[in-house]
């Protein structure tokens, strides 16, 4: 019995994925896809000695962060193997050590001193010396070093673009802070985009997994839209979600939710017993 571990992600409109041996590997190779395009999910597979493959856990992983374990039972899915646990595995070292240095005496490191010193001298002499900036490196060229500008993204057009939603979705998702390839996004877009209708919650989970591998069940689905509320506090949005039973399914709604500020925080709440 033997254990691999697979990264799956998309590439364009199809699954590709990167076979590890060790899931140290795996995890690595999880977190640096994630941070380059956004999403990657770290499947732990089981093989037996007849060769059957089971699926035990999967990660998902976005923008770097690792998410929760996830229990799966059954075989994996067929996807595209980039590259195989060979290809992933590290070779061994076979470079040699380079040989120490001999140590110097009392007498070369006091001589060493000396003509580091006399150096300075001279320096200060010809008016050429300048003396080391703490935590930074002088520069090399005599000038002040310059910081290179930032790139600032319009996060709200990238959204459109990529989600294919609305200006005014892609802005509550931005101002929320949500990725754009995690499952919750993905959750989040349906109810964003009724515009104040009802969703069930069945509705959201079966146009999901239409097209997902890594499929959601309904808890998943109403656990997202209510994480929404968390978010939504967080930032100061006026908008809540609201989610109701109804026979074996979940009605979901968004709704605006106006924000109450306390015009002087020091004060104590006013009690409402006589």
């Amino acid at each position: 019995m033997a254990k691999m571990y697979q990264v799956r992600y998309t590439v364009g409109d199809k699954n590709v994925a990167h076979e590890h041996y060790t899931e140290k590997g795996a995890k690595a190779d999880a977190k640096a896809l994630s941070k380059v395009i956004g999403n990657a999910m770290l499947g732990e597979i089981e093989i037996i000695d007849d060769g059957t493959k089971s699926l035990l856990r999967v990660w998902e992983y976005t923008g770097g962060e690792m998410g929760k374990p996830i229990k799966r039972e059954g075989p994996p899915t067929d996807v595209e193997v980039i590259k195989s646990a060979e290809d992933t595995k590290i070779p061994e070292s076979t470079t040699e050590k380079a040989p120490k240095a001999p140590r110097m005496s009392d007498e070369e490191k006091i001589a060493k001193i000396k003509a580091d010193a006399e150096e300075k001298l001279q320096q200060i002499a010809a008016g050429t010396f300048v003396l080391p900036a703490r935590g930074r490196k002088a520069s090399t060229e005599g000038g002040a070093t310059t910081r290179k500008p930032k790139v600032e993204t319009d996060k709200v057009a990238k959204l459109v673009e990529n989600l294919k939603v609305s200006d005014e979705t892609a802005k509550i998702l931005a101002a929320i802070g949500l990725n754009m390839a995690s499952r919750r996004t993905k959750v989040a877009v349906p109810i964003l985009e009724a515009n104040g209708e009802v969703v069930r919650a069945s509705e959201i989970m079966n146009r999901l997994n239409e097209t997902e591998e890594n499929k959601f069940d309904m808890k998943e689905v109403v656990l997202f839209a209510l994480h929404l509320n968390f978010l939504f506090s967080r930032e100061n949005q006026p908008w809540k979600t609201i989610v109701q039973d109804y026979n074996n399914d979940k009605l979901i709604r968004l709704v605006s939710s106006p924000i109450d500020l306390v015009e002087d925080p020091k004060a104590p709440p006013a009690s409402e017993v006589a």
